[in-house]
């Protein structure tokens, strides 16, 4: 309850007595508002941008293997929408791809499972160790993009393997074929802090000498293009990669193709 003092006015010299009331106010009333919502089940989906690529710096020489000395730096491709989500499209600022905004459907995934890289025609090393044994060529892997929304943060692993590269009876190993990863953008942290995507690409691989041994891309097992930890692997993260390859002079010419499959785990 609540006391109030009531005083009352009249002319001068009759002021009037103080009155002291007590006030009741109603009972309280109170109103619920069931909210009810439905989290739909996560995935971890991946998926390129066919023709898309970030931004690479050159490849420097390391020890004897051709780093391509001197090889400019990729610039990022002119049209950043492609067919996955997008971190940041540049002008006019953050954006969607409409193909993406209803992650993740349609179901199945119909995102494009296959792109095609063309690294041009293969220039002869002339200099350094490798002088008068091979070609060269280089270029920039279709962008790859990793969604994973799981309700467990399982951490992933994207991982590449390269195929033989065929021209009818000619051939050589995929493991002629090396890249250098990058993680061209993640999830920023979210609100207070409830996770924080950390995604740290792989080690650069460089072009073998056609023998199984670990080096290059043709490999068993595969070489990681990047990677997340148990509970740092929820959000979108872009993977890019500089692709070198080499191919030995005793290799007949030719138009060389071959597969380079990548997997997310």
């Amino acid at each position: 309850p609540y006391d109030f003092t009531v005083v009352a006015t009249y002319a001068a010299p009759d002021f009037g007595t103080p009155v002291t009331v007590q006030a009741v106010p109603s009972a309280a009333q109170i109103l619920n508002q069931e909210i009810t919502v439905t989290r739909p089940q996560g995935a971890l989906i991946l998926t390129q941008r066919c023709g898309v690529n970030g931004a690479l710096p050159g490849a420097p020489a390391v020890n004897a293997f051709p780093g391509f000395p001197g090889d400019p730096g990729i610039a990022a491709s002119a049209d950043q929408i492609g067919t996955s989500p997008d971190i940041d499209l540049g002008p006019p600022g953050l954006q969607v791809d409409p193909e993406f905004g209803d992650y993740p459907f349609p179901s199945p995934v119909t995102y494009p499972t296959q792109c095609g890289l063309d690294l041009g025609t293969a220039q002869f090393v002339a200099t350094g160790a490798l002088a008068g044994q091979y070609y060269q060529a280089s270029g920039a892997l279709n962008e790859v993009t990793v969604v994973d929304t799981r309700d467990v943060d399982a951490g992933w692993t994207v991982s590449g393997t390269m195929s033989n590269l065929v021209d009818g009876t000619e051939s050589f190993s995929g493991n002629y074929v090396g890249w250098v990863p990058q993680v061209s953008a993640d999830t920023d942290p979210a609100a207070a802090g409830q996770y924080d995507q950390i995604v740290a690409a792989g080690p650069r691989i460089l072009p073998g000498d056609g023998v199984v041994s670990g080096t290059g891309l043709g490999s068993v097992g595969g070489q990681v293009l990047a990677s997340a930890n148990p509970g740092e692997g929820l959000g979108i993260a872009e993977l890019d990669a500089r692709v070198q390859m080499l191919i030995p002079t005793s290799v007949n010419a030719g138009d060389f193709s071959g597969i380079l499959a990548l997997t997310v785990i």
